[in-house]
Protein backbone atom coordinates (compact mmCIF):
# COMPACT_ATOMS: atom_id res chain seq x y z
CA UNK A 1 0.00 0.00 0.00
CA UNK A 2 2.77 2.60 1.22
CA UNK A 3 4.40 1.50 -2.05
CA UNK A 4 1.24 1.93 -4.53
CA UNK A 5 0.72 5.97 -3.33
CA UNK A 6 4.59 6.31 -3.19
CA UNK A 7 4.49 5.94 -7.02
CA UNK A 8 1.36 7.54 -7.21
CA UNK A 9 2.93 10.81 -6.04
CA UNK A 10 6.29 10.57 -7.66
CA UNK A 11 4.07 10.02 -11.09
CA UNK A 12 2.28 12.85 -10.22
CA UNK A 13 5.55 15.08 -9.08
CA UNK A 14 7.59 14.04 -12.27
CA UNK A 15 5.44 12.74 -15.08
CA UNK A 16 1.92 14.56 -14.58
CA UNK A 17 2.97 17.68 -12.46
CA UNK A 18 4.99 19.02 -15.81
CA UNK A 19 1.68 18.88 -17.79
CA UNK A 20 -0.51 20.39 -14.94
CA UNK A 21 -2.30 16.95 -14.27
CA UNK A 22 -2.73 14.45 -11.59
CA UNK A 23 -3.20 10.71 -12.06
CA UNK A 24 -6.83 11.69 -11.34
CA UNK A 25 -7.82 13.75 -14.31
CA UNK A 26 -5.16 11.64 -16.64
CA UNK A 27 -7.75 8.57 -15.47
CA UNK A 28 -10.93 10.51 -16.11
CA UNK A 29 -9.40 12.32 -19.56
CA UNK A 30 -8.97 8.22 -20.67
CA UNK A 31 -12.08 7.22 -19.41
CA UNK A 32 -13.89 9.69 -21.62
CA UNK A 33 -11.64 8.75 -24.28
CA UNK A 34 -13.07 5.49 -24.01
CA UNK A 35 -16.67 5.96 -23.09
CA UNK A 36 -17.33 8.90 -25.28
CA UNK A 37 -19.38 10.99 -22.28
CA UNK A 38 -20.39 10.28 -18.49
CA UNK A 39 -21.96 11.59 -15.96
CA UNK A 40 -19.92 12.81 -12.78
CA UNK A 41 -21.63 9.69 -11.04
CA UNK A 42 -20.74 7.26 -13.26
CA UNK A 43 -16.80 8.93 -13.22
CA UNK A 44 -17.07 8.42 -9.90
CA UNK A 45 -18.05 5.01 -9.48
CA UNK A 46 -15.37 3.68 -12.53
CA UNK A 47 -12.48 5.48 -11.09
CA UNK A 48 -13.02 5.86 -7.07
CA UNK A 49 -12.59 9.49 -5.38
CA UNK A 50 -15.19 11.44 -3.46
CA UNK A 51 -17.73 13.50 -4.78
CA UNK A 52 -16.02 16.95 -4.25
CA UNK A 53 -12.33 15.57 -5.47
CA UNK A 54 -13.95 14.56 -8.76
CA UNK A 55 -16.04 17.88 -8.70
CA UNK A 56 -12.86 19.35 -8.87
CA UNK A 57 -10.84 17.40 -10.89
CA UNK A 58 -13.93 17.78 -13.67
CA UNK A 59 -13.77 22.22 -12.81
CA UNK A 60 -10.39 21.96 -13.45
CA UNK A 61 -10.20 19.90 -16.60
CA UNK A 62 -13.10 22.09 -18.18
CA UNK A 63 -11.18 25.42 -16.98
CA UNK A 64 -8.38 23.86 -18.99
CA UNK A 65 -10.66 23.19 -21.75
CA UNK A 66 -10.09 19.29 -22.08
CA UNK A 67 -13.86 18.71 -21.20
CA UNK A 68 -17.03 20.14 -21.82
CA UNK A 69 -20.23 19.58 -19.61
CA UNK A 70 -23.44 19.62 -21.13
CA UNK A 71 -27.56 18.84 -19.65
CA UNK A 72 -29.15 19.13 -23.02
CA UNK A 73 -28.84 15.46 -23.62
CA UNK A 74 -31.81 14.98 -20.77
CA UNK A 75 -35.33 16.12 -19.62
CA UNK A 76 -33.49 16.33 -16.26
CA UNK A 77 -31.48 19.34 -16.27
CA UNK A 78 -29.61 18.57 -13.27
CA UNK A 79 -28.14 15.61 -15.06
CA UNK A 80 -24.98 16.39 -16.39
CA UNK A 81 -22.73 14.72 -18.82
CA UNK A 82 -19.49 15.32 -19.51
CA UNK A 83 -17.25 15.35 -22.78
CA UNK A 84 -14.14 15.17 -23.89
CA UNK A 85 -12.87 18.30 -26.38
CA UNK A 86 -10.80 18.06 -28.98
CA UNK A 87 -7.47 19.80 -26.41
CA UNK A 88 -8.53 16.94 -24.35
CA UNK A 89 -8.70 14.01 -27.00
CA UNK A 90 -4.73 14.99 -27.67
CA UNK A 91 -3.90 15.69 -24.13
CA UNK A 92 -5.06 12.11 -23.23
CA UNK A 93 -3.51 10.88 -25.89
CA UNK A 94 -0.04 12.74 -25.95
CA UNK A 95 0.62 11.97 -22.09
CA UNK A 96 0.17 8.08 -22.51
CA UNK A 97 2.92 8.72 -25.29
CA UNK A 98 5.28 10.13 -23.54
Amino acid sequence: MFTASRLEVIANRHLFGPLKMTISSMKILRLLEKMDQLTPKEIMENIGGTKSNISQRLDLLEKRGYITKDNKKSDDKRKVYVRLTVTGKKSSKGCMNT
